[in-house]
C-alpha cells in the first residue's frame, strides 16, 4: 500500500488551480502550506462518509477542489473586495463545497483511493449496500427443481 496523504494539493497547485501566483505573493511558503493542510482536513470530513482515511492517492479533481478552498481561505483572511475577481474566487469555494457535500453524499465519486483493503481508484469503500448471509434452513423454495413442497414459511 502506498504511503497516506496528508495533504492533497500542493504549493503549485495552489498557484495554478487555486488563485494566480501574485495573489498569494503577500504569503510565506508555511503559510500557503497551512492553508493546504487545513482545506485538506476540511476535505477529510466529507471524504470520510464515503472512504476509508486516510487517502492513499488523489487525481486532479481533489487536488484542484484543495488549491481552491485554500486559496480562498488565504485570500479571504486579508479581506475580499467583491469587485475585484474575489467574487470569483467566493463563487468557486462555495462550487467546492457543494461538490464535498455531493461526495460525501455518494453522488459524485471523486478520484481517489483509500486505505481500505483492497482499495480501487474511485470506489467507495464505505456506505454502499452490504449483503450478510448465512446457510439456508430450508424455508425456502430457491433451489428446488424437483417441483416439492414449499416450506413453511414460503407463500404460494
Amino acid at each position: 500500500m502506498a504511503d497516506p496523504l496528508s495533504r492533497y494539493g500542493s504549493i503549485s497547485d495552489l498557484q495554478t488551480l487555486g488563485v494566480r501566483a501574485e495573489a498569494l505573493a503577500k504569503f510565506t511558503p508555511a503559510e500557503k502550506n497551512k492553508a493546504l493542510d487545513d482545506a485538506s482536513r476540511t476535505m477529510d470530513s466529507y471524504f470520510r462518509k464515503q472512504f476509508t482515511l486516510p487517502l492513499v492517492a488523489v487525481g486532479g479533481d481533489v487536488a484542484r477542489f484543495c488549491a481552491i478552498i485554500a486559496a480562498y481561505d488565504l485570500v479571504s483572511g486579508r479581506g475580499l473586495n467583491p469587485e475585484g475577481n474575489d467574487e470569483n474566487l467566493r463563487l468557486r469555494y462555495l462550487d467546492a463545497l457543494k461538490w464535498l457535500e455531493m461526495v460525501a453524499a455518494g453522488k459524485v465519486l471523486p478520484d481517489v483511493t483509500d486505505s481500505s483493503p483492497g482499495a480501487e481508484p474511485g470506489q467507495a469503500s464505505i456506505g454502499g449496500p452490504r449483503v450478510i448471509s448465512s446457510s439456508s434452513r430450508g424455508y425456502s423454495s430457491r433451489g428446488d427443481t424437483s417441483g416439492g413442497c414449499r416450506g413453511p414459511f414460503v407463500g404460494g
